[in-house]
């Protein structure tokens, strides 16, 4: 004889699965590519802002912006960028000035096809190491779930015996907003290791989280902390960092080509 609380739930499960509410099949999740991709010509603007906090609690930012330009891109893949910082503007404990002796400078970096630097030219001096410490990688080498993470190194010196040990994680995929007027991935990096610095090696700690167009990868807006450097006049040092792409970039250089 059939038990009735087993017959009360087979019948229930054959009413469910006819009406269509059954246990659903699993879902695969979808995987995401997250790489830059670049275009000869094309010209982009970016406001950096660049914060450090001692330990006595003194702050001095610097806040500056930049012009980036993909020069030229070679048939093997090889390609020409620049960066140009037009104007630059320290904030001490609130108060803001124009940069001391300030002026414009570009730096120009030739890459492989693997995005790797070949050759460097112009004195970026302080520029180019805060601009090293912003750009953080945001990207992975091979299509990301969301809460997936990918774990690579970056060497720190010429010689690749000093490097960081970076993990990007895909937190989540973000629609346009007034800020960031296109789809972007949501991705946050976690980078340790030894950077060499004037002081001698230094171990760091870097975690940020971007947002990067979804068809370029391009950076539209970051923000992040570098902790463990020990600065000149700052001692052990908070490093906070920004990053904004400016919308009338592109603009203006479309209208100077124009007429």
């Amino acid at each position: 004889m059939t038990h009735p609380i087993r017959a009360i739930l087979a019948v229930s499960t054959v009413c469910l699965l006819l009406l269509g509410i059954g246990p659903s099949p699993a879902v695969a999740q979808d995987a995401y590519t997250i790489k830059r991709s670049f275009k000869a010509g094309e010209v982009d603007r970016y406001k950096n802002t660049f914060e450090v906090e001692a330990a006595n609690g003194m702050k001095l930012q610097v806040v500056f912006m930049t012009t980036e330009k993909t020069n030229e891109i070679k048939a093997d893949g090889t390609m020409v960028r620049s960066i140009t910082v037009d104007a630059a503007e320290i904030v001490v404990n609130g108060q803001s000035m124009p940069m001391p002796n300030f002026r414009t400078v570009t730096m120009t970096a030739t890459l492989d096809k693997d995005g790797k630097p070949v050759k460097e030219e112009g004195e970026g001096g302080q520029f180019r190491q805060m601009l090293s410490m912003t750009r953080p990688p945001a990207e992975a080498d091979r299509p990301l779930k969301v809460g997936e993470e990918w774990k690579t190194e970056v060497p720190t010196n010429k010689d690749g015996t000093k490097k960081l040990n970076v993990v990007v994680t895909l937190v989540g995929l973000e629609n346009k907003s007034d800020t960031v007027p296109v789809d972007t991935y949501k991705v946050k990096t976690v980078a340790e290791g030894v950077v060499e610095s004037p002081q001698g090696d230094q171990r760091v700690k870097l975690e940020s989280v971007s947002l990067v167009a979804r068809d370029t990868g391009k950076p539209f807006k970051s923000e992040g902390t570098i902790t463990g450097l020990t600065l000149p006049q700052f001692g052990a040092a908070k490093i906070t960092f920004k990053l904004l792409h400016q919308p009338d970039g592109e603009k203006k250089d479309e209208k100077k080509g124009e007429g």
